[in-house]
């Protein structure tokens, strides 16, 4: 073989191997769980809404007042800036929705026609923050008028933890009062810890505590785990009679911190069995 054929064979096999080697490297939604480097580069997501009627106020009948976005932006904001938690270089790996730019298929099952995959479920720690209502009910996550697709996220719609999400965190009414704990049980296909409340909750901006519960910003700062983070947060914000609720897979579920802040225990088994935690404000 002459040198020229040689060089011109040896060309061939390095972009043959380069290839195969950046294949192995591409991102493909698929609907089997997998994990992106978590405890390296874990990553959050946030929706607030609280402009329902789509015009730009937050003072009409069936809104929220801004405070519910200005919660779930505080719980973004204090874990990408002191945790280093958004993916780098940050992209759609983090998100911050505010109303109308969170759409219900952002967080609805990619083999079911959603996003998820990009969205709510390519995270790791979700923070929804909004109306839970279908519309009398508490069965569904309630999205804005300007929705460009369905205005509720049923439960039947979701199955989170399938590509990564590990706690979706649920600031709404009643999202896991005692009739609809089996429905968004079936919610769980990797999911950890779903936390919520048993009853009506009322409108305070508790993600930035909630946040700074799961992070060590000293040495003398201990991080607090997903379970509790989420009752004592929550609960400052809220009267005697609200009760808080967790849904967990299993009950090592419930001693996980957020990644790099302490132990995470591994995927449970999707099973029909879940765990519940309450907690009273007082």
């Amino acid at each position: 073989m002459s040198s020229k054929h040689f060089s011109i064979h040896l060309i061939r096999v390095v972009l043959l191997i380069s290839i195969l080697v950046a294949t192995l490297f591409l991102r493909v939604p698929t609907v089997y769980a997998i994990e992106w480097d978590d405890e390296n580069r874990p990553a959050v997501g946030v929706a607030g809404i609280g402009d329902y009627n789509h015009d730009g106020d937050y003072n009409d009948t069936g809104d929220l007042p801004r405070v519910v976005v200005d919660s779930a932006v505080a719980f973004y904001d204090k874990l990408v800036s002191d945790s280093a938690y958004c993916r780098y270089p940050a992209s759609w790996d983090c998100f911050c929705s505010e109303d109308d730019d969170a759409h219900e298929k952002h967080f609805k099952e990619y083999s079911y026609g959603g996003l998820d995959t990009y969205w709510a479920d390519d995270i790791d720690i979700c923070w929804w923050q909004g109306h839970s209502a279908i519309p009398d009910t508490h069965e569904a996550l309630a999205f804005c008028l300007g929705s460009q697709d369905d205005r509720f996220l049923e439960h039947s719609d979701a199955k989170w933890g399938d590509y990564d999400l590990e706690w979706m965190l649920i600031r709404s009414c009643s999202i896991l009062a005692d009739d609809n704990l089996d429905a968004w049980g079936q919610a769980f296909n990797g999911l950890h810890l779903m936390c919520g409340a048993q009853t009506v909750m009322y409108a305070a901006n508790d993600g930035h505590r909630v946040a700074n519960y799961y992070v060590s910003d000293h040495s003398w700062d201990y991080p607090w785990t997903v379970k509790y983070g989420w009752f004592f947060g929550v609960d400052c914000g809220q009267p005697s009679g609200v009760i808080l609720c967790i849904l967990g897979e299993s009950p090592e579920c419930g001693n996980d911190y957020i990644w790099r802040q302490g132990t995470v225990c591994d995927d449970p088994p999707v099973d029909g069995t879940k765990y519940m935690w309450n907690w009273y404000c007082i």
